[in-house]
């Protein structure tokens, strides 16, 4: 799969948190422990990012390096906010609106570039 297929897959999977994340706090029920969400390691972007797949010239690029510490911050927050789901709702949806909205978007958006600037 190229590099572009890889960031673009990135994008919708994560575009799924916030639906998970938004029934967890209308409902009682995290898919993933905080602990697992927490790990930017774990989801296929975050498995992609971490391997070998990924030649040396990419790793060392800016884009790389951006949406690396993009994506691990994504996934604090993420984790932050399913620990609230389970604790504090209100404070849950304050992040969600918040921290969480702007951490995707930031995510997003480096992303879209990332491929933009592969396509020239």
């Amino acid at each position: 799969m190229s590099i572009e297929d890889q960031i673009r897959n990135g994008i919708g999977a994560h575009g799924v948190w916030k639906q998970h994340l938004e029934s967890a706090i209308e409902g009682d029920h995290v898919l993933f422990s905080a602990d697992v969400i927490e790990r930017d390691d774990c989801c296929d972007l975050g498995q992609w990012l971490y391997s070998d797949d990924i030649p040396l010239q990419v790793r060392s690029s800016h884009h790389y390096q951006t949406v690396r510490e993009l994506h691990a911050d994504f996934h604090r927050i993420a984790a932050m906010v399913a620990r609230l789901s389970q604790e504090d709702k209100p404070q849950a949806k304050s992040v969600m609106e918040g921290e969480f909205k702007s951490a995707s978007l930031k995510l997003t958006t480096h992303m879209m570039k990332w491929i933009h600037d592969i396509n020239g």
